[in-house]
């Protein structure tokens, strides 16, 4: 292959040097700037330029996502600031109530770790329960951790967790089983969302079983099994697809038990299924759901339905919860854009977790649209979310994972992040979220 020139649309490269972390060495990231939005195409072709460059750990830097990043993604902007890379105007949240919400630095610091830490936290069950943790998984979970350790002098709700110390002393246990260290790990995800979560203020709602000869019962026949074989259940909350659709492929449920260590470890590597479609299930206790409803871009008490037991759950007004879900699609759309160029170079030879991974991401656009829809109080069905995506932002949702497995994961990755992009961007227009600062 000859050399190829320098896409039109790349503005600047800016290397940052990382310390050495629990890993033990450092690493460098190339932020590539681009001078306008992109499409697929440009993601790879700047792609393809950063391998022959010789570019480590390239990422594609919009100008929208470097704006934004001002709100969502603070330490970022900051840096890139001091690095005189050319910034725009910063923003403010402009929803009617919001004013309040990322007035400040510390606020901004705050909500960013907020979403890093839950959306780290939110699939720990179900890699106990359906064992989805590969190492690499284990040593992603570990990495946002150590994010989090750097900043406990920053965001004082972390002041004295001693996170780095937890992440290294985990790491160092490698013969340990992975079960026990899942537990663990989780156990510190736990605390970390305790801490932050006590700076975010709701009303308490009570969620109820709904009546036994409700005919939506006959879907959730599943909550008998549990009901006779998980000990110390306190309430099952169904969401999603299996609620809102007719047509689902997995049933999502939240276990709300006495002992939450115990549930998983029962749980562990189970898989359950019912009526032949799998149930991916989380695992909480009262408090521990509470917790992580605070930190969560979605009111569960609006669109859950409790089909046994009780259980109190936060209420969150819709201008936390809005301008919680751009911020999840920031945080998603730079993990995106950190996989386009490890998929373009292993393409199809990677094995079954980072496939899973790859089938995941490419979600994205569809995760983010349906929780900001959920959030203005609005449920959409999947099926018409794809349809808002396929009409706004010209991204095809239901054939992307197919995509992945014909043609390899760089191109719909690519994809993906241009479409989360676009996603962002007209969510905002629809729902006037953010304006000048």
């Amino acid at each position: 292959m000859g050399k190829i020139r320098t896409p039109n649309i790349v503005s600047d490269v800016h290397r940052v040097e990382h310390q050495p972390s629990w890993r033990r060495q450092g690493f460098n990231v190339n932020f590539i700037f681009l001078s306008t939005e992109y499409a697929e195409k440009d993601l790879i072709s700047v792609h393809e330029w950063a391998q022959q460059q010789g570019l480590e750990n390239p990422r594609c830097i919009s100008p929208q996502t470097l704006r934004w990043s001002a709100l969502f993604q603070p330490r970022f902007f900051e840096a890139m600031r001091r690095a005189a890379i050319s910034t725009e105007s910063s923003l403010c949240l402009a929803y009617p109530g919001s004013e309040c919400l990322l007035a400040d630095a510390d606020s901004r610091l705050s909500f960013w770790m907020q979403s890093v830490l839950f959306l780290a936290a939110v699939t720990l069950s179900a890699a106990v329960v359906q064992d989805r943790a590969s190492e690499g998984t284990i040593a992603s979970k570990y990495d946002k951790l150590w994010q989090a350790g750097l900043l406990e002098t920053d965001v004082p709700k972390l002041a004295g967790t001693g996170l780095c110390h937890a992440v290294a002393a985990l790491a160092a246990r490698k013969e340990d089983p992975k079960l026990r260290r899942l537990l663990d790990l989780r156990d510190v995800f736990d605390q970390a969302v305790a801490r932050l979560a006590t700076s975010v203020s709701a009303r308490a709602v009570r969620v109820r079983q709904i009546d036994r000869s409700d005919p939506r019962m006959t879907r959730f026949g599943f909550v008998g099994d549990l009901q006779s074989g998980v000990t110390g259940l306190v309430a099952v909350i169904v969401y999603g697809s299996s609620v809102l659709s007719d047509h689902f492929a997995d049933y999502d449920v939240v276990l709300v038990v006495d002992d939450a260590e115990a549930t998983l470890s029962a749980l562990s590597n189970t898989s359950p299924r019912w009526a032949g479609k799998e149930l991916n299930v989380g695992i909480y206790t009262p408090r521990q759901l509470w917790d992580m409803q605070l930190l969560s871009g979605d009111n569960l008490a609006d669109y859950g339905l409790c089909v046994f037991g009780e259980v109190e759950l936060p209420q969150k007004r819709t201008p936390l919860l809005l301008a919680r879900n751009l911020s999840f699609g920031m945080v998603r759309l730079r993990q995106q854009l950190g996989m386009i160029g490890h998929a373009l170079a292993a393409n199809n030879s990677d094995g079954d977790d980072r496939r899973n991974l790859y089938s995941y991401f490419v979600k994205i656009p569809a995760n983010i649209a349906k929780g900001t829809f959920g959030a203005a109080g609005q449920h959409w069905p999947k099926e018409k979310i794809w349809q808002w995506l396929a009409e706004h932002c010209g991204f095809d949702a239901s054939g992307q994972e197919q995509r992945v497995a014909i043609d390899g994961p760089a191109g719909p990755l690519a994809a993906a992040a241009t479409a989360t992009e676009r996603t962002l961007r007209r969510l905002d227009e629809e729902f006037r979220i953010l304006g000048p600062g």
